[in-house]
């Protein structure tokens, strides 16, 4: 009995020295842990958006921020810097800002694409896609004083009148890409008057500056109404909110001629740094959950589709390997550009 006793009083003893041993090395092991963990956000998320304040650009940039901010849990700001048609911002952005995650990029495509052309200074391989936010069809708009009731009507005084008008577009856009396209199909002789962005292109055609410009369909009747109407559409299809307008190619078939026109769709992304996914992995996933919650939230995208504009989401490598494609345009046309 004796020699049980003290057996067992060894073997409680032995017991309670390595649980008290486990339990310190688990309680580092958590300490570990908590030191270890990434937390973000540590302070406001930026959203550049490399051009002017009131086009589309910069109204669904500003309008995402509230549900944004509720799902990333921080503040998000907009901050437009402008110039070179997107290049500075966007430019301003690779070399300025913090590759941590808490600094976002709000690209048009492909105005972006246009400005790799014609910059040099950046490309795909130096951002990784958040997600594609928005995708609008862009048409021909005229203004609604000035008298054209057809895109036949139209063309054919634009090739009667060479050096007589003017267009506007964004460098690098879809509104520069399907203008140079379009009249370099039916060799006409226009000046292009370049801008920074969606209301000052829009306003030029309101105020009588220029003639005629290529942009979204929903972005300008969301900024102008029915003081700009439009003429013709470049997709592949008449579209849900301009259904009595016809398409490009619709266009051509009545002139006798190939309906071989691409379409043309500007779309918008939210880009990061390439450094943040590879560096800051958990970071990047954080950033596009917040995006999947906020960009299918019924009440914004109620709330948009009262101003004309109709928001979709698609995330990452899939809205990337989408813009891409959508883009190949500028590639095929690309000495317009250079």
């Amino acid at each position: 009995m004796k020699n049980y006793f003290r057996g067992s009083l060894l073997t409680f003893s032995m017991v309670a020295i390595l649980t008290a041993c486990g339990s310190e090395e688990s309680n580092k092991d958590a300490a570990a842990s908590d030191e270890g963990h990434d937390e973000f956000p540590t302070e406001n998320i930026t959203l550049t958006v490399p051009y002017d304040t009131g086009g589309t650009s910069d109204r669904i940039a500003r309008g995402i921020t509230k549900t944004l901010s509720d799902e990333i849990g921080s503040a998000v700001t907009v901050e437009n810097v402008l110039g070179g048609s997107g290049i500075v911002g966007t430019t301003g952005y690779l070399n300025q800002k913090d590759s941590d995650g808490h600094h976002l990029l709000f690209l048009s495509h492909p105005h972006f694409e246009g400005s790799v052309i014609r910059s040099g200074e950046f490309s795909y391989d130096d951002f990784d896609m958040v997600g594609i936010v928005h995708d609008s069809p862009i048409a021909l708009w005229v203004n609604a004083d000035a008298g054209f009731e057809t895109a036949e009507e139209f063309i054919t005084e634009l090739q009667n009148n060479p050096g007589k008008y003017r267009y506007g577009g964004l460098a690098g856009s879809y509104s520069d890409v399907t203008a140079k396209i379009f009249n370099d199909r039916f060799a006409i002789d226009a000046a292009g008057v370049p801008y920074d962005g969606g209301g000052e292109l829009r306003t030029s055609v309101l105020s009588g500056e220029t003639d005629y410009i290529m942009t979204d369909i929903e972005g300008t009747i969301a900024g102008a109404g029915e003081d700009l109407i439009p003429l013709l559409t470049f997709s592949g299809e008449r579209y849900h909110l301009t259904e009595d307008v016809p398409t490009m190619n619709e266009v051509l078939e009545e002139m006798g001629q190939e309906p071989d026109f691409p379409a043309q769709s500007n779309m918008k992304s939210i880009m990061i740094h390439k450094d943040v996914k590879e560096n800051h992995p958990e970071r990047y996933d954080s950033i596009i959950n917040a995006f999947d919650k906020a960009m299918t939230d019924e009440d914004l995208l109620s709330e948009f589709e009262t101003q004309g504009i109709f928001l979709g989401w698609i995330p990452g490598d899939e809205g990337l390997e989408i813009a891409q494609e959508a883009a190949s345009s500028i590639e095929e046309n690309r000495e317009l550009f250079e």
